[in-house]
């Protein structure tokens, strides 16, 4: 049976990792119990684990509510990785999420692929920490980059996450807000799941995947799925808001190089997904006051 050591598993993707990685022997200390910015305690954690894979969960993001001071994102955000990165040896292999924060922003496409990364430096604290552990991790056999575009799922932040925002909107009877017409590639947390899986016990024959459905789906058309799942499950009808005019730039990469090393792989639709996420939000209602949701602007 294969020792996991995972951080960040209070955040989402650690959380959803945690709960599904199932058939491991699994160690993730929480905040109070492993500063990862120590690197002597990180090397103390790591040899007393003996772990087959750590998964690297733990990050810092100047976009998500309650982030500390944006000037500590990518400082904070080196310091784990790094950590971590210096125990070489002190365990089999490191699998981490990079971003596609790291081709810059002011660049995104859809169909951004693993080997333009360094043709743009990302100006932004996090975009720029991502890219950092890319290319420190370049020659290092024992690093993995999962790198994720959208994700979405049980436990995001859905003050700030898109889709979850819409579910929680719309449970409460409120409009469904979109910013501004855009086309985002979004992956169900458990497609990423299972990715994790099969590179725990997997050998990859890159050091970096994007980890991405390979196709990009308008914000409108999500929230519509969104309101349609409200309407199945309440009969109530919920309204969508367009508050923005024009385009915005898509965001998304290419799945080429993934599709071609993890045999069978298939994405959750989000016809199937949403729904999904709806039952979810809805049996942590009492958890979500209306007046919580309405604060938000």
């Amino acid at each position: 049976m294969k020792r996991i050591g995972v951080t960040g598993a209070g955040g989402f993707i650690g959380r959803n990792i945690v709960s599904m990685l199932t058939g491991c022997v699994v160690d993730a200390p929480g905040r109070r119990e492993l500063d990862l910015c120590d690197r002597a305690a990180v090397r103390s954690w790591l040899e007393r684990g003996r772990f087959d894979c750590v998964i690297h969960t733990a990050t810092h993001n100047a976009t998500v509510v309650a982030q500390p001071k944006p000037g500590a994102v990518y400082e904070r955000n080196m310091q784990m990785f790094e950590a971590l990165a210096d125990c070489e040896g002190a365990y089999g292999k490191l699998i981490w999420f990079g971003s596609g924060a790291e081709f810059d922003r002011r660049h995104w496409r859809g169909d951004l692929d693993e080997r333009e990364l360094g043709t743009h430096v990302p100006a932004d604290e996090y975009g720029l920490s991502k890219y950092r552990m890319t290319t420190l991790a370049a020659e290092r056999a024992d690093m993995l980059n999962l790198r994720v575009f959208g994700c979405y799922g049980p436990y995001e932040d859905w003050r700030v996450r898109f889709i979850s925002q819409a579910c929680v909107r719309a449970m409460w009877g409120l409009p469904i807000r979109v910013r501004l017409h855009n086309s985002f590639d979004y992956l169900w947390i458990d497609d990423l799941v299972e990715v994790v899986r099969w590179f725990v016990d997997h050998d990859g024959q890159h050091r970096v995947y994007n980890v991405c459905t390979g196709r990009q789906v308008e914000l409108f058309d999500l929230a519509r799925l969104v309101a349609q799942a409200v309407e199945r499950s309440t009969g109530q009808v919920v309204d969508i808001e367009v508050l923005g005019e024009g385009r915005g730039v898509p965001y998304g990469g290419t799945n080429t190089r993934l599709l071609g090393e993890v045999p069978g792989l298939r994405f959750t639709p989000p016809e199937v997904a949403i729904p999904r996420l709806l039952a979810f939000h809805e049996a942590r209602r009492a958890e979500i006051g209306l007046a919580d949701v309405q604060e938000l602007r």
